[in-house]
Order: structure tokens, then sequence, then C-alpha cells
């Protein structure tokens, strides 16, 4: 967590001379995320079992609804738009 100032119940958030208005699901990720413990070395962690890639990008793309996530490149979700060629046979 950095410096930020959370105003009007959640609803706006204060941080770099800049005001942001956070969506419900931003407002219920922040909330989570002011919950967690913090470590030893003052930061929080989440952690998820790599075995289960598919739910952690999953995660992480959540996550970057609400700030920047730096992730490896084997869990980055890429958008792909599908591009079909129908071909009709003579029989």
């Amino acid at each position: 967590e950095q410096n930020y100032k959370i105003l009007y119940g959640g609803d706006f958030i204060f941080y770099g001379d800049h005001f942001y208005q956070l969506t419900e699901q931003q407002k219920r990720m922040i909330q989570v995320i002011r919950e967690l413990p913090v470590d030893t070395d003052r930061k929080k962690r989440l952690q998820f079992d790599t075995s289960d890639q598919a739910k952690l990008a999953s995660g992480l793309l959540e996550f970057g609804k609400i700030g920047s996530i730096h992730e490896p490149e084997s869990l980055v979700i890429h958008t792909f738009t599908p591009l079909f060629d129908f071909e009709l046979l003579d029989t």
C-alpha cells in the first residue's frame, strides 16, 4: 500500500494529486486487500497455488482493475479475436 486517501466512504481515492472514482467491484477488492495481514517486512501478500494457473491468471486480471500489476509472461491472459473461414463444398 502506498500513500493514498480513501474519501466519501470508499467511493473515491486520492492518490498522486488525482481523484479516482471506484466501482463497486474495486471498492470490495480494496477492502479485502486492506484487511490482509502485514508481513514482517511491512508488506501485504496474497498467495496462490501455482498448480492452478488459470485461477491465478484470472486473479491477476481482476487485480489489474484496481492498479498496475507485474506478472510473468506465462500468466498473462491475452485477448484475441477468432477468425473463421467457411467454404461450401460441392457434393
